[in-house]
């Protein structure tokens, strides 16, 4: 089992998750990623889970408006043959680790020993600085 950051590819796995799970209807999911796989000013975190190189789940989160380093997840999914396997939770532990090693702050000047990932460097594009081993999530499901 692999979670990483989601990509185009993923779309029709995932609207298949949805279809199996139900949590919101499947053809949202095109407008709703689309802003996070193809805009640099997107500050949204998709993550998706695969095993054996399928996609089997995913997870959503975005900062909360007029906070500073708040984040919250709005969607996890995961197909139901995958449920209890471990999926949520690899899902979970990634965001938070991602939220924990990039802690997101109003902008400021960057800091020099920023560790590099993919996050980092989306976070970064919009003027986001990035400060390593800081706690910051608010990870409500």
């Amino acid at each position: 089992m692999k979670t990483r950051l989601t990509t185009a590819a993923d779309i029709k796995p995932l609207q298949s998750v949805l279809d199996q799970t139900e949590l919101f209807p499947s053809e949202m999911l095109p407008d709703m990623i689309a802003d996070f796989l193809s805009s640099d000013d997107s500050s949204d975190i998709w993550l998706t889970c695969e095993l054996d190189g399928i996609p089997i789940g995913f997870c959503y989160a975005t900062p909360e408006a007029l906070t500073e380093g708040t984040w919250n997840m709005l969607a996890i999914a995961v197909l139901p043959s995958s449920q209890t396997h471990g999926a949520g939770s690899a899902l979970t532990n990634h965001l938070e680790e991602l939220l924990r090693r990039h802690r997101v702050c109003m902008p400021k000047e960057l800091t020099d020993d920023c560790q590099a990932h993919p996050i980092g460097d989306k976070l970064r594009r919009v003027g986001m600085t990035i400060i390593v081993d800081s706690v910051v999530a608010n990870i409500g499901v």
